[in-house]
């Protein structure tokens, strides 16, 4: 997809998300919320409760997952290829900084960010520069810092579902946790971790312990794919 057509959606982001979804009965929070969890293990793991963190959300859009993360971080910044969706960003989060970019060189000098992540984007780059995309979140990633990937689980049949359902996925090729293990690899990250989760739909605490132990199965709706510098 285009900027143009991302354009489209700064005013109906989640409404549009939350369309596709409705067969599960979930609301856009709940996913939110469920990667919120999943950073914040990551992240405490890896830094062990670094107060001065700084991060990079590659392809953020309206930054709608930002309020459920500022806490985790000192600093968030974000880039976007929809001009659109960077104002709506900057309107709904104003603590943050925001730069319009054009899907290629990432607009920063190398070794500037703890952590560079891409929720949910990567189905959007054209397979060929997968690889490109992930050197671009290396580069910018300071020695020790984390490259984050989460993204939508293929072997999933209902995220399958859900993803046909959603008009800015139309051009989506899914790629799998194992695939952007491989990326990393090759692009001198050392894979860290592979992690799946969504595997219900309830966000109660027993059930959140039952899902961690099972998020070494490919079974999860999304998962996260973390890659050291």
């Amino acid at each position: 997809m285009k900027q143009s057509d991302f354009d489209k959606y700064e005013d109906s982001y989640v409404e549009t998300v939350e369309r596709s979804i409705q067969f599960s009965g979930l609301k856009h929070d709940f996913f939110q919320q469920a990667k919120q969890k999943m950073l914040r293990q990551v992240i405490y793991k890896h830094f062990r409760g670094n107060e001065k963190l700084s991060l990079l959300d590659v392809g953020c859009g309206v930054g709608s997952l930002h309020p459920y993360i500022k806490e985790l971080v000192h600093s968030i910044v974000g880039v976007d290829i929809s001009h659109q969706s960077i104002k709506r960003a900057k309107l709904n989060n104003s603590d943050n900084r925001y730069f319009s970019y054009d899907g290629e060189r990432l607009p920063f000098e190398a070794n500037k960010f703890n952590i560079v992540m891409a929720v949910c984007v990567m189905h959007h780059v054209h397979p060929d520069k997968w690889s490109f995309f992930l050197s671009e979140m290396s580069r910018v990633t300071q020695e020790n810092g984390l490259v984050v990937v989460i993204e939508h689980n293929p072997l999933n049949p209902l995220t399958k579902f859900a993803v046909s359902r959603c008009p800015f996925d139309v051009d989506a090729t899914l790629l799998s946790a194992r695939r952007v293990s491989k990326l990393m690899k090759y692009n001198n990250l050392n894979h860290l971790d592979s992690k799946y989760f969504i595997f219900s739909p309830s966000n109660k605490s027993f059930v959140n312990q039952v899902e961690k132990r099972l998020a070494w199965l490919p079974f999860g709706g999304q998962y996260i794919a973390v890659g050291i510098k």
